[in-house]
């Protein structure tokens, strides 16, 4: 093995022979030696055994390009980091700008069209449809990330996978177990975070703040078989940086819920029998149960034994008195026959009741008032203050709610049945005086 100049001086013939024989030897041995070859050439190889290494001389002549580490049974191939839109290694129907790089120390991704979409890094997470432009907490921001540990005293791990025998569709499973000080795995206990979706979007400032998050948790104490969970769903108020509770499934399936405002069960049915809040006793799953009380869509309530319960225990009241006299607020009150107008989508059926605002000129206790708002569409705009438009180019927008400045009137038929039982009482007294009176002129005149 040897290098040599490849140029074949004038001499007799055994020389030019042997000057012959070292090129050739030369070539069939990539100019192996452990020093580069006196005389170089673009585009020579050089296998340096000093550092096991083929090498390639560059297009200028004035540097080498490592190939391939020429020690061990098998070829080791090193590469330049490279970029999204230049990989390292690229494929030829693909173009140059789709291949493999290194994006950073200790990771590896996959770039196609110039775009950095997967992304395995130093902290052994798995990011998809990354791009190195956007960070969140320092890190890339990706659609999909699987990120844990493996060690024994603390693992966590997140796996999407399709059941073998295709019974069942993909699965997305999170697991984690507690550590121990001697590094052994525990079992996980009330209240430990399970695993969390989060969704985030760039709100200007921060590349990854948080719009929705569903985190489940351990909700009781866990033995063998038997994992109680709880699903807490939270979202982030409109002026808010972080997400607040706003619903919880117990592993009962009792749901906790905490608004702001009135909570509001909507739906799209127009008809009027259909039910849009059902509650079931004697259930073994969803589709099971008996019917108990039951909402339709047009306002009606329903339910099993025409029993409504209020909290009436005396240890709970103070300032007891005898209500006063009804019978005047109760023969001042008018009773109506009436329909509601179309446009309220009401039922328009001929109805019996009373009117709230000549209610509130005899009993104003008994009336309400509630604000009467309508939902809004509201253009987005973007950090620049303009129209942001979807994928489409339409522009986007948001509905909210908002006072329309007028106001809608209830009554409180619950009070007013309570007021004509007191009215009731005063006239089956008067009846019973009356009773007692005439029987006493019917007695006189025997």
């Amino acid at each position: 093995m040897a290098t040599h100049d490849y140029v074949i001086a004038n001499a007799s013939g055994a020389a030019v022979r042997a000057d012959l024989n070292n090129a050739l030897a030369a070539i069939v041995s990539n100019n192996s030696n452990a020093t580069e070859p006196a005389t170089m050439y673009a585009y020579q190889w050089w296998a340096d055994t000093n550092a096991g290494i083929l090498k390639f001389r560059n297009a200028a002549n004035d540097a080498w390009i490592d190939i391939v580490q020429l020690d061990g049974e098998y070829t080791t191939i090193g590469l330049e980091n490279g970029s999204a839109a230049a990989p390292s290694l690229f494929f030829k129907d693909s173009g140059t700008d789709t291949g493999l790089l290194s994006p950073g120390a200790n990771s590896v991704a996959i770039s196609t069209g110039g775009t950095q979409r997967v992304t395995a890094d130093s902290s052994g997470r798995l990011l998809i449809n990354a791009t190195s432009s956007r960070t969140v907490g320092g890190a890339i921001a990706a659609k999909l990330q699987i990120e844990g540990t493996d060690s024994a005293a603390n693992t966590t791990a997140c796996s999407v996978s399709q059941n073998s025998n295709n019974t069942t569709g993909p699965r997305l499973m999170m697991a984690k177990s507690r550590g121990t000080s001697n590094g052994s795995s525990t079992v996980v206990q009330d209240g430990d975070e399970l695993g969390i979706i989060d969704f985030a979007g760039a709100d200007g400032t921060d590349a990854g703040t948080s719009a929705a998050r569903i985190t489940a948790k351990v909700n009781g104490t866990p033995g063998a078989n038997d994992m109680p969970g709880s699903f807490t769903f939270s979202l982030t108020k409109d002026g808010a940086s972080s997400t607040t509770e706003r619903l919880t499934l117990l592993e009962t399936g009792q749901p906790n819920f905490f608004t702001d405002s009135n909570f509001n069960i909507r739906s799209g049915q127009s008809s009027a029998s259909v039910a849009i809040l059902q509650i079931k006793a004697s259930a073994s799953s969803v589709s099971t149960g008996t019917n108990k009380f039951i909402v339709r869509a047009d306002g009606d309530c329903e339910n099993t034994n025409n029993s409504y319960g209020a909290i009436s225990d005396v240890k709970l009241k103070e300032n007891i008195v005898d209500a006063g006299s009804q019978w005047d607020d109760l023969k001042a009150i008018k009773v109506k026959k009436y329909n509601f107008k179309a446009e309220t989508s009401h039922g328009t059926h001929t109805q019996i009741g009373v009117i709230a605002q000549e209610i509130e000129l005899i009993c104003p206790g008994l009336v309400n008032e509630t604000k009467d708002t309508e939902t809004v569409e509201i253009p987005i705009l973007d950090s620049k203050g303009r129209p942001a438009l979807d994928d489409d180019g339409n522009p986007r927008v948001k509905y909210k709610e908002q006072e329309t400045g007028e106001v809608t009137k209830t009554v409180g038929y619950s009070v007013l049945y309570m007021k004509a039982v007191k009215a009731l009482q005063e006239a089956m007294e008067r009846i019973e005086q009356l009773e007692t009176k005439v029987a006493a002129l019917e007695g006189g005149a025997s």
